[in-house]
This record gives C-alpha cells, sequence and structure tokens, in this order.
C-alpha cells in the first residue's frame, strides 16, 4: 500500500521541526476543499503515521498545509513572513509512495519530492 508522508526540517536551527501541525486536504472545487487528515510532528520532525495510506488507489488535487506560523510562535520567536505553507499538488493513482520534505525558516522555505 502506498502511504503519503512528510519531514519538517527548520532550517534555521538545522534541527527537525518537532511540534508543527500539518493538514492534509482534497481539493473539491475551486474554493473549496475537505480536511482528509492532520496530524504534529514529532522529536525527528515526521508524522507518526503516513497523513494517507491509499496513494496508490487515489487520484485527483491535494493540499498540505503546514503551520509554520504556530511552529516559530511556539518558540516565542518572530513568527517571519509565513503563517502557512500550502503544497499544492496532483496525484494519477500510480505514483506509489509520495515523501514531501519540507525545509524552513521564518523568512522561507523549499519543498522537493523526497524519496
Amino acid at each position: 500500500m502506498a502511504a503519503l508522508t512528510v519531514h519538517v526540517l527548520d532550517w534555521m536551527r538545522g534541527l527537525p521541526a518537532q511540534g508543527m501541525e500539518v493538514r492534509l486536504y482534497r481539493t473539491l472545487s475551486e474554493g473549496e476543499s475537505r480536511l482528509l487528515a492532520s496530524a504534529t510532528t514529532d522529536e525527528l520532525g515526521r508524522l507518526a503515521q503516513p497523513l494517507c495510506n491509499e496513494t496508490a488507489n487515489i487520484s485527483g488535487d491535494f493540499e498540505l498545509r503546514f503551520d509554520v506560523g504556530g511552529y516559530f510562535a511556539q518558540r516565542g520567536e518572530f513568527q517571519g513572513l509565513w503563517r502557512q505553507v500550502p503544497i499544492a499538488f496532483h496525484l494519477n493513482g500510480d505514483e506509489g509512495d509520495i515523501h514531501i520534505p519540507l525545509l524552513v525558516t521564518p523568512w522561507g522555505y523549499t519543498t522537493y519530492r523526497g524519496s
């Protein structure tokens, strides 16, 4: 069974981003979406369970939303520019495992399809 996993790194500290909320939405139509799952990153910046265990069987448009503003606010630091980092993506139903790492600071971020 193919799965959707994430990994968040606090690029400013060079450490895993523990305690960041991550939400997965399915895009239904223009401006509408439905929350499918949410979880909080652990001490390794990962989620205890995949956000989705069916990526091999579903297709459509989805969005991950990372609460980076809340993460940096919890640390009593400047919250920076980003409140949320949204990553919109499309699944064809045949991608296999999807791993999406996020490297984030209060002022910038980068992501890619990991392995």
